[in-house]
């Protein structure tokens, strides 16, 4: 597995990737209006905009994207693993990268958002829960 800063070749890929998570990973039990608005939020064009404010990085094995995570100032954004391949490793390679690259650039106190289904993933590895948010998105709320 490689892991690589995103550039505008990668966002339909990422956006496919992000698409289908937002369709399959049910633990979220998001609502269609939710779907809906995550979908749009994330289509290529969107990405490709995100690109200008954050790092994004793609965990690729051949021409496969498996993950991506992203990094706007000190705020871990955007983690995502292929919805079928969830459970060998890549999260936690994708969080141990963008940590690593954090720590060089003198970032050393990282906050997060999570969704219901990551929450004891970051937990495992030490992230603790502040409080609990809602997150408004183009009138649809995400907690």
């Amino acid at each position: 597995m490689t892991i690589r800063p995103a550039n505008k070749d990668d966002v339909h890929q990422l956006s496919k990737l992000i698409w289908e998570n937002t369709e399959h990973v049910k633990e979220n039990n998001y609502t269609p209006l939710q779907v809906k608005t995550w979908k749009e939020v994330n289509r290529p064009e969107e990405i490709e905009k995100s690109l200008e404010e954050r790092l994004i990085f793609c965990a690729y094995r051949d021409e496969e994207l498996l993950g991506t995570i992203g990094l706007r100032e000190n705020e871990i954004v955007g983690l995502y693993v292929n919805y079928r391949k969830r459970q060998m490793g890549i999260g936690g390679k994708l969080m141990q990268f963008v940590e690593d690259h954090a720590r060089k650039k003198g970032i050393n106190n990282l906050t997060l958002t999570s969704t219901p289904s990551a929450r004891q993933f970051y937990e495992l590895r030490g992230y603790e829960p502040i409080k609990a948010v809602i997150v408004e998105v183009r009138g649809a709320a995400f907690s």
